[in-house]
């Protein structure tokens, strides 16, 4: 004689309903497994509706809490699902996976589109580092070091360069304004940004010694270019 899976009782005065629960058990908890369950389908649903990576991962903390509340009834033996809750616990590892990726790719794409708006070049690598305190932030929340840490290593890359290229512009500006002593301290100043900043040398030394050259033949036109106007005085 079966016995009701929930509450354990059986007999001829106890028959237990297709779902393996006695008619009192099956009167209580069907109505609570049904909530359950529709709990569940619309926390997934709206899952997907999130703009933002935090707003996901909220949200899915509630597909993970009633997927929890439905476990104590597989655990008796009860299917509270027309799905096994090993399939919505697949669904939930899916859907956190998604939404980690889709994070990385909208922070990053997000910082380089603000920072390609941006007037200043303080304004654009503003925008990039504001990236990569998010990914920073995703990482601290997901547990993805590895994958986070190297799209926030991209962006300081692209930090870098807009930073470099900032002050190669207004070094070639000068230059061709005729203002070598404001182009001479623009390329001395990038020369020193590269030889101080993360980058090993041993990767930009081709980069270094173009600047060198460029420092020293900045030096030598000054030179002569005072040289000839203080023989034009004399």
């Amino acid at each position: 004689m079966a016995v009701c899976k929930w509450c354990g009782k059986g007999g001829w005065l106890n028959p237990v309903t297709p779902m393996g629960l006695c008619t009192s058990c099956h009167n209580v908890l069907l109505p609570e497994l049904q909530m359950a369950s529709e709990r569940l389908n619309m926390a997934f649903e709206i899952v997907f509706e999130a703009k933002k990576w935090k707003t996901g991962l909220a949200r899915l903390k509630h597909v993970a809490d009633n997927i929890a509340e439905l476990e104590k009834f597989e655990a008796k033996g009860i299917q509270p699902l027309a799905k096994p809750l090993s399939e919505m616990k697949r669904m939930h590892d899916q859907a956190r996976e998604t939404i980690i990726s889709e994070g990385i790719k909208d922070v990053y794409e997000e910082a380089r589109a603000k920072a390609q708006l941006a007037t200043t070049t303080a304004g654009k690598v503003g925008a990039v580092n504001k990236g990569i305190l998010e990914l920073r932030e995703l990482s601290q929340e997901t547990g993805r070091h590895q994958v986070l840490e190297k799209a926030a290593a991209q962006l300081k890359a692209y930090a870098h360069h807009l930073q470099f290229k900032a002050m190669i512009d207004d070094g070639e500006k000068a230059e061709f304004k005729g203002n070598l002593k404001k182009a001479l301290d623009q390329y001395q100043e990038a020369l020193f940004f590269v030889m101080k900043d993360d980058i090993p040398d041993s990767e930009q030394a081709g980069l270094i010694e173009k600047l060198k050259r460029k420092v020293e033949q900045l030096k030598t036109t000054q030179a002569d270019a005072e040289a000839t106007k203080k023989t034009r005085k004399g």
